[in-house]
């Protein structure tokens, strides 16, 4: 590679993809100071973290009394817990960082054009922009296939806010600058000024910061007037809060059509998932209700599910988790009504229709349970969506109860590590609020003894937190000390987890083998490749206005999602 010598960098662009990290690299770059890095994107700590340090300084010259640096996008966008933050900082401690962001829907449009045009994905090359923006984004998050992967790319790409944060929890907000494409494109010797200075350099003046112009290409100029303000309405909210976090002018391209927030502040600390894609608290105040096709529907799939399962000898049961919500409408500040059309409600009202048929016996609804041992123990993170492993034991027992199988009661006896935690929803408030929690290890007599593709690239690569990598997840556990020698398969989603501290972990302690898929949809073919005697399906509430199709393979899900990562 050159001549080269023990050489780190002293300055890192982190972000973001779109944003104009390749045109600020070269801008930098022309400084008499600064000696040019073999690539502009290196991705040591986050696609090659499994290289060693060696092959990392490599790809730096000597160039004694000069700085050295790099521009990997992926240091900010693939962000989605303090991991690659804390790596940085380990090697590098005093590195200055460097953040270019853009208009987050612009940004995603261009993200989209360059899917098309450089990447070439083959789902996407002749795809319209309107029919990519147009699909649902809440189906994308949950990536019930390619396209959906890619547009859940796209939008977590977007989203700035709490990535900002898990940097100024590890660096000093002196060792970060943060500046926008905008102010860039508009005064460029002005922000360069600004660039050298945060890098100790001696400004000067180019005639070819002046010369680049932005190409808006035929995505940008073909997308429809609703495809733009689902857009804005979706990115904009978290984007205004990165704006007034960095101090950057927040100065949308359009209106904000709804600028609510998607994070209600309620009493006593309380934090709750209002807006997003999934709009849970249209719910709560009438504006929307789970309305009889839905209900239809849902019975349809479940009744086709316990029919198929039972015709091959297979226990299934599917548990209903209740939104935070639901669970704790006292915390919160407006006025909410669990039963004017919530998606729980409404189901389980409908069931006194059918409870004298067989299949009723197979549907678990752990709210009155839960309501009741609220009253004990926080089942919730209160900066969180989730339920903590209090709440989780408490339909743990539901489950056993409803199975006729044995508990595992000293599954809160073992041990914990404690300390305090930056959730999703205590992550977009500002200042950012950590909970301490308490982190159970369930994990004592069982073995994992498989971890598809997916999850091994996810640990390889420290991406475990990365949304956009989580449906496909597939993990096996085996017991010899299980009291319950059933194979168990569960289909779940977040309020199970692939890792071991929630259901997965719990029945993994109970059952002599445990079969985790991602996916709230079942896959037929894995079932009956594996031959279980239970099959559980798990959903959270917000999720239900989105019904399986039950058309997952696994297989070639995992491998389509592996060929784009």
């Amino acid at each position: 590679m050159g001549d080269h010598v023990d050489r780190l960098p002293d300055f890192l662009i982190i972000g973001t993809m779109k944003g104009g990290t390749t045109v600020l690299h070269e801008f930098i770059n022309e400084h008499e100071q600064v000696a040019k890095a073999e690539k502009k994107e290196i991705h040591y700590f986050s696609l090659h973290s499994d290289e060693d340090v060696q092959w990392y300084k490599q790809h730096f010259p000597c160039a004694d009394g000069k700085l050295v640096g790099e521009a990997s996008p992926t240091y900010f966008d693939m962000v989605n817990s303090g991991a690659i933050p804390k790596n940085i900082k380990k090697l590098l401690p005093g590195v200055k960082l460097i953040l270019i962001v853009r208009d987050p829907v612009e940004r995603a449009i261009s993200h989209f054009s360059h899917l098309c045009r450089v990447n070439k994905i083959p789902v996407l090359v002749d795809m319209d922009v309107n029919d990519f923006f147009g699909r649902s984004f809440s189906v994308a998050h949950r990536q019930t296939g390619i396209i959906d992967y890619y547009l859940s790319l796209v939008l977590s790409f977007s989203t700035y806010f709490r990535k900002y944060q898990y940097y100024l929890n590890v660096f000093d907000k002196d060792q970060l600058l943060v500046l926008s494409n905008e102010e860039l494109l508009r005064d460029p010797q002005t922000i360069m000024k600004r660039v050298f200075e945060f890098l100790g350099l001696s400004p000067f003046k180019s005639k070819s910061f002046e010369q680049f112009k932005y190409s808006t290409g035929p995505a940008k100029r073909s997308i429809s007037a609703e495809n733009l303000r689902r857009l804005r309405e979706y990115l904009y909210p978290d984007y205004a809060s990165f704006c007034k976090a960095t101090g950057l002018r927040f100065s949308p391209s359009g209106t904000i059509e709804n600028d609510t927030p998607d994070v209600m502040e309620g009493l006593d600390g309380w934090l709750f998932l209002s807006g997003g894609p999934n709009n849970p608290m249209d719910y709560y105040t009438g504006k929307k209700v789970f309305d009889d096709s839905l209900v239809a529907a849902w019975h349809a799939l479940l009744k086709t599910r316990y029919t198929r399962l039972q015709r091959s000898g297979i226990q299934y049961l599917h548990l209903f988790v209740p939104n935070k919500l639901t669970l704790y409408p006292e915390f919160t500040t407006v006025d909410i009504n669990c039963a004017a059309g919530t998606p729980i409600r409404a189901f389980m009202r409908s069931m006194k229709k059918v409870a004298d048929s067989p299949y009723s016996a197979c549907i678990l609804d752990p709210t009155p349970y839960l309501s009741k041992q609220k009253l004990k123990y926080d089942l919730f993170y209160k900066t969180d969506t989730h339920w903590n492993a209090y709440g989780c034991y408490c339909a743990y027992q539901l489950i056993c109860s409803a199975l006729g199988v044995k508990q595992n009661t000293s599954l809160l006896t073992r041990n914990f590590s404690e300390g305090p935690c930056l959730f999703d929803l205590g992550g977009k408030m500002n200042p950012p609020r950590k909970e301490t929690i308490r982190n159970f290890h369930f994990i004592k007599d069982s073995v994992r003894v498989f971890a598809n593709e997916l999850v091994i690239y996810k640990e390889k690569n420290r991406l475990e937190n990365e949304g956009g990598l989580h449906v496909g997840s597939n993990v096996v556990y085996r017991n010899d000390k299980a009291e319950n020698e059933q194979k168990v398969v569960l289909f779940g989603d977040s309020f199970s987890e692939y890792r071991t501290s929630l259901l997965t972990g719990m029945l993994a302690e109970t059952f002599s083998e445990l079969h985790f898929v991602w996916s709230s949809a079942v896959d037929y073919d894995y079932i009956e490749t594996h031959k279980p005697d239970i099959v559980i399906t798990q959903l959270v509430e917000r999720f239900m206005p989105i019904v399986p199709a039950d058309q997952l393979n696994l297989n070639r899900y995992v491998k389509q999602k592996m060929s784009a990562v």
